[in-house]
């Protein structure tokens, strides 16, 4: 196995095999005896990893692509599904309630997510079982369970009580 490629983490895809939806962790290159093979890793909505071959798997075209017109595909631009999920914060205090959009919570908490962050690659990183560096690898995982790891590694008044992905 060689470099995984997380530049798509987040994305939308369609299992052609199964025709179920995932979200799309990496790509990276399986090699045989024989050659290279393009696989991907990408976990379902109950939160189980698979590996699959990446001819077996497209881009769920609803969260793929933003296009302004079908006719035209050089116009798509690809979309995250993290950038389209809706968020329920709650106040620990005054109980309020809030729905935002994903990316209104990265820039109204973007303080209590960066100390929560800071404090999770503490602990990761004190684990001597696991012998992790800081990279990127660590970033994904965290926002893998933001909702866990903001409630549970973040000092905030406000907590995420659901986070909707689909």
């Amino acid at each position: 196995m060689t470099e995984k490629d997380s530049q798509l983490y987040g994305t939308k895809i369609l299992n052609l095999k199964t025709q179920e939806i995932g979200l799309l962790i990496c790509i990276w290159k399986n090699t045989f005896a024989d050659g290279e093979t393009d696989f991907a890793t990408y976990v379902d909505k109950q939160g189980r990893r698979y590996n699959i071959e990446l001819d077996n798997i497209r881009g769920f075209e609803d969260d793929f692509y933003k296009a302004n017109s079908w006719d035209r595909v050089e116009t798509c631009e690809p979309v995250s599904v993290m950038e389209q999920s809706k968020m329920k914060v709650r106040n620990k205090l005054t109980k309020e309630i809030i729905n935002i959009p994903y990316n209104d919570f990265k820039t109204r908490f973007s303080k209590e997510i960066q100390v929560a962050f800071e404090s999770y690659c503490q602990t990761q990183l004190n684990k001597n079982s696991y012998n992790l560096k800081h990279n990127n690898y660590i970033e994904q995982d965290f926002y893998f369970n933001l909702q866990w790891n903001f409630n549970h590694f973040g000092i905030s008044n406000w907590y995420i009580e659901r986070l909707n992905w689909w």
